[in-house]
């Protein structure tokens, strides 16, 4: 494999390990749930978090045209 191809899905991977934990983060915070205080607003971290998945749709998109055997 390419090594373009393996930095593209180690990038992939990494982002959505860390959307998936932004947005437990969110839940639990809506919920009340945090064993810690925010440091920021919550408006703030939902934004983070819909720009990081549509950065992920995106990445998606471009495995497919450039034809990277991914699983998502």
């Amino acid at each position: 494999m390419e090594d373009y191809k393996k930095r593209f899905i180690n990038e992939f991977s990494e982002l959505k390990e860390r959307t998936s934990k932004l947005d437990r983060i969110i839940r639990k915070a809506e919920q009340g749930k945090l064993d810690f205080e925010l440091s920021c607003p919550l408006a703030l971290l939902k934004q983070q978090y819909k720009a990081m998945s549509k950065y992920l749709d995106i990445l998606k998109t471009r495995a497919v045209i450039e034809e990277i055997d991914m699983e998502f």
